[in-house]
Parts: C-alpha cells; structure tokens; sequence
C-alpha cells in the first residue's frame, strides 16, 4: 500500500513520510491498566493489486503521574505473541493471524490471508505492553503497510523511504541517504523491520520480507508473473511470451529487461521444470539457433510438440520442431 496510516495525529510523536489512498483506521481504543492490554478496531479496504493484506501494528504511550500529569509521548514496549484478533462485522478473510518479529518488541504484523488482494479487512486487536509499562496511560495505536526501505543504490550509497531516524546495521541514521554496501538490518521510527526495495541492487544484503534475492536482485516474482529455483539463481517467466516457428536466435520475444537463458540456466530449467510447471506433455526441449553470426549455440525453450526429440543424459533435447514456447529469464 506503500504508506505509513497514521490515527490520533494530533497526539503523536512520530512524523509520518509516505502517502497511500488506500484507506486503513483504528477506532475504538482502550486501555485496560490493570492487564495493561490496548483493544482497538483496526480495519482496511483492499483497493488495488498491490494491496499487501498485511499491517504492521505499534502502540505509543503518554505516561500520567500524581492526579494528571502528563509527560512525554514514548514508544511502548509490547508482548507481540500475546496478540490477539478477532474479526468483526463484515470482514472477509478466511484468517486472520499475527506474526512476531524476533527480538522486536515495538511492533507486531496483523495479517489477513486470502487469495484476493481486494478484500475487507475489519477485526479488535488487543495488543500486550510489557510489565514495565507505567501503571496509567495514554495510548495512540498506529498501522502502516510500508516498511521502511532501501529504495535506490548508486555509487556506494542508497536511498531510504520511511520515517526518519533509521537505524541501519545498527547505525541511527537520520537521513533519506547513507553510504553502506551490504545492508544486514533496517528499521525506522516505527521499529517495522525492512529491507531493499523491489529491482535494486541488494549486494548480498537484505530484501523487504515481501521480495527474493535472486541474482544481483530483489525481485517480486508474484507482481512479476514469475517463478525460481534456487539453484539455478534466476527468475523465470511463469508464461509464454510467444511462438517460433523457425529457427531464431533473438531475444526480440521477451520484455524489456528478460531475456533468452543461456546454456547453464537451460540446463538448471530442465533439471526443475516439473516443479515448475514449464511444460504440459513431460518434456524439456533445447534447441540450436543462430543469434548474429555462423556460430550456433544452445538456447533453451520450453513446447509442447517434437519432431526429432533425442535422449542425452537425463534431458530430452530437440533438434527440430514447431511451435516452440519462450521462456524468459533474468537476474
């Protein structure tokens, strides 16, 4: 949704960065201090296919001392596995369920699971605040579905998104930009863990928990149409991007930025395509085209159909066919 929801912004402490249409709201709080759990209603409306059915819920306290003193807006510290959810009045996911970070006591993630990104999400959330907790309170609870994240690298530095100060690797950072090669840990004012945004560069560093690292990447093979295997280290078109008919060495049939797979990448694709689903009649086809000179080499493409199939090894190359379907790859 690629926004930080904010409520009860006139009471709180932390700045808010990004913007969404999408519309998400708490309502109802309250705070039982002798359980030192904060209830509240929390519901949102899917309203596109990026929605990511998923929020990252905290809570913020104003201690109160003698008869009415307040002091100043602090993070609170939560119990995430206590956690409880129940749904409400017209929500429509089939679960709803909470995920704890580990070692993260500043937030929580309220899920709700479905196969359709669009749905309405309604339910209470009681939320746990540790022991320590003041014995009264004030409590203003947020939600935000936009992890704070490395959004672009160049030239040894990268560039944040999210709410400022960042502790990156450790570091507090209370910059937008930040010099570092490899980023292991990312968190923000909002204690919501993060990580490299979607097509950038991760340098063996840590993609946002949504994304894979495949090649030099973070790719989001869902938004992509695409699947992986591990071992082979790229991202495979899950369709077809076209026929050939003839012998053709171009990669003119795949989108901008995918590409034919070479040799070794073919050879990984046929070692996995049943997992894959890459063909429909069993088999895994290689085929010798010319690409821009005499010299031919291997290109691999997934068909159905053969009229010259021959065995070598466990593989079943082709040396001849029709309608022969391109898979494209990329990492």
């Amino acid at each position: 949704m690629k926004k930080l929801f904010f409520l009860f912004a006139m009471l709180a402490s932390i700045a808010v960065s990004a913007q969404r249409t999408t519309s998400v709201t708490i309502t109802n709080t309250k705070v039982d201090y002798a359980t030192k759990i904060v209830t509240f209603d929390l519901s949102w409306k899917g309203s596109d296919a990026n929605h990511r059915n998923e929020v990252w819920v905290f809570v913020d306290i104003q201690p109160i001392t003698g008869a009415n003193t307040l002091g100043s807006w602090l993070p609170a510290t939560l119990v995430p596995s206590a956690t409880t959810i129940t749904a409400g009045s017209g929500n429509q996911y089939s679960s709803l369920t909470h995920t704890v970070v580990t070692g993260n006591t500043r937030g929580v993630w309220i899920k709700g699971t479905s196969s359709i990104t669009t749905n309405t999400f309604n339910a209470t959330i009681n939320i746990t605040l540790a022991s320590a907790t003041p014995a009264k309170f004030k409590a203003c609870a947020y939600a935000t579905d936009y992890p704070p994240n490395a959004s672009s690298y160049s030239n040894g530095s990268y560039t944040f998104n999210g709410t400022k100060p960042f502790v990156i690797n450790g570091t507090p950072v209370n910059d937008n930009q930040y010099a570092v090669t490899e980023i292991t840990s990312l968190t923000d004012a909002t204690g919501c863990p993060g990580g490299i945004e979607r097509d950038v560069i991760h340098n063996n560093g840590a993609c946002l928990p949504h994304l894979t690292s495949i090649g030099s990447y973070c790719r989001d093979i869902v938004a992509d149409d695409a699947s992986t295997y591990t071992g082979c280290d790229i991202e495979i078109k899950s369709s077809n991007q076209g026929t050939i008919t003839s012998y053709q060495g171009e990669d003119y049939l795949c989108p901008s930025g995918w590409r034919y797979p070479n040799d070794s990448e073919g050879l990984c694709m046929c070692k996995v395509f049943g997992s894959l689903g890459f063909v429909d009649n069993g088999g895994c086809y290689h085929d010798f085209m010319v690409s821009g000179s005499s010299s031919s080499y291997p290109r691999y493409i997934i068909y159905s159909g053969s009229s010259c199939a021959v065995t070598y090894g466990t593989y079943t190359w082709n040396c001849n066919g029709v309608g022969k379907q391109v898979r494209c790859v990329r990492n």
